[in-house]
């Protein structure tokens, strides 16, 4: 059985890895797992099927078995300048941050147990009704070249029996560069928030980290940033607000995509997008797109997916085609574009769209079938086209090697019958590898991650060497 992160699981919802939805786990308290003192990368790993590109004899695995199935989340994350790979373990006495050296699998660093606010009251999830439950989980931050882990929990702060608290996402931030045992966090932050519809997420904004959450039938109206060197918190309200040219067009349903060190990017729900005071998207469109404003009064452009400082947005063109293009965050600079006949990164309005995903060094950039060199300024295009069928991207190599599926079209519940691809970015040309093939999570300097289940339905972390 397989599965990716939250963002990767909601993203290919063709069924890549199976584990983002079904199956049962047990969310109890178990044995405190493997210490990584204890863990020898030496040791047999498991005989997992990958891309010809790594070497499943060499690297290191480890195992958690506390993360319940289904999971919003799996608290693995990867800092790619270090090359380190961070996870969490949980014991009686709290989380533990645990980091490794990618490469060699040898402990950096393991931080102090960390106890999360209360959780929520449906945290746990059913596994009888697919429900997925939510635990604490990490992401790691860059801001000002340097980068940062955040373990983080969403629940209730100061309840109690006299109490009825408040609702929080708790952050204990801690630099990549350390040493020793029982770190404790350079910090840590609270961050007031209500999140009504269950869209709360926790990523890396670009310039900060970035909290958005739902109160009504949006997804992300509402958000927050954190200044993850200062601990300083910035509430931005409600999205509809924040954007001058709100004032002249329907705005409700906008979203917050990203931070910039002027403030936050608004993607505007009838369209048009940018940083409130600062820039908007039609001053740095690319060229070809149209002007006309649309039946709603809203501008053309809409920002589909955001990773790393960069914006991933749909242009309508004066031909009628549909232009896509990278724009920096910052400045809203176009980087790279192509013509795509996909309409959107989000097939179902419900649900969030494919996420971005970025090599280790930011050359490539890719978002579901969408692909893109920002050196060259090129980008790719793998929508379905008469009998070709469509590709999704789930990560991307320094090389210019990406992994993903070919989507059928609709919802798969069966992963089995997923064919997974391989595509050279230089060519354009994707490879069939075998429907058992695990692809990475996250390529890294000299090996990826991936990520399965074992057949006790336990989380595995391995770390392959490249070839």
């Amino acid at each position: 059985m397989r599965f990716m992160k939250q963002a990767v699981c909601l993203a290919l919802v063709t069924g890549l890895l199976a584990g983002c939805g079904g199956g049962s786990g047990d969310s109890g308290e178990r044995e405190r797992p493997p210490s990584p003192k204890d863990a020898h990368p030496e040791k047999s790993l498991a005989k997992l099927s990958v891309p010809p590109a790594y070497d499943r004899t060499k690297g290191w695995e480890e195992t958690l078995n506390w993360v319940p199935n289904p999971t919003k989340s799996i608290p693995v994350t990867v800092a790619g300048r270090a090359n380190d790979v961070a996870y969490m373990t949980v014991a009686s006495n709290g989380y533990t941050v645990h980091v490794r050296d990618a490469e060699t699998g040898s402990v950096r660093w393991s931080g102090k147990p960390w106890n999360p606010p209360f959780p929520m009251d449906d945290a746990e999830g059913n596994p009888d009704t697919g429900t997925p439950a939510e635990i604490p989980d990490l992401t790691v931050v860059s801001q000002d070249g340097r980068e940062f882990i955040v373990a983080w929990g969403h629940g209730m702060k100061g309840k109690d029996d006299l109490h009825n608290g408040k609702e929080v996402v708790q952050l204990a931030i801690y630099p990549v560069q350390g040493s020793g045992r029982a770190v404790v966090p350079l910090r840590e932050v609270s961050v007031p928030v209500d999140d009504g519809n269950g869209s709360l997420a926790v990523r890396d904004g670009g310039a900060g980290l970035l909290i958005t959450w739902g109160e009504g039938i949006t997804l992300h109206n509402y958000a927050a940033s954190v200044d993850v060197t200062t601990g300083k918190v910035t509430q931005h309200g409600d999205a509809d607000e924040l954007m001058a040219q709100c004032d002249e067009a329907a705005c409700y349903g906008s979203e917050v995509e990203a931070t910039s060190t002027h403030g936050p990017v608004v993607d505007m729900a009838a369209g048009g997008f940018g940083v409130p005071n600062r820039w908007f998207g039609l001053d740095v469109a690319p060229q070809g797109v149209s002007t006309r404003r649309s039946l709603m009064g809203g501008w053309n452009g809409r920002v589909e997916a955001a990773v790393g400082g960069h914006l991933v947005a749909r242009w309508a063109a004066e031909s009628g085609e549909a232009i896509w293009a990278v724009h920096d965050a910052e400045t809203g600079k176009v980087e790279a574009t192509t013509t795509c006949s996909v309409g959107s990164l989000r097939p179902d309005e419900d649900q969030p769209g494919y996420p971005a995903v970025a090599s280790r060094d930011g050359r490539y950039l890719a978002a579901g079938p969408l692909a893109f060199d920002l050196r060259q300024r090129s980008g790719l295009c793998l929508a379905g086209d008469g009998d070709r069928k469509e590709v999704l991207l789930a990560s991307v190599r320094d090389d210019g090697t990406a992994y993903g599926v070919v989507s059928e079209g609709e919802e798969v519940t069966d992963d089995s019958t997923q064919t997974r691809v391989q595509v050279s970015l230089a060519t354009g040309r994707p490879m069939t590898l075998g429907i058992d093939t695990e692809v990475p999570m996250v390529p890294l300097k000299e090996s990826a991650l991936f990520l399965t289940r074992d057949e006790s339905d336990f989380v595995r972390i391995s770390v392959l060497q490249n070839r």
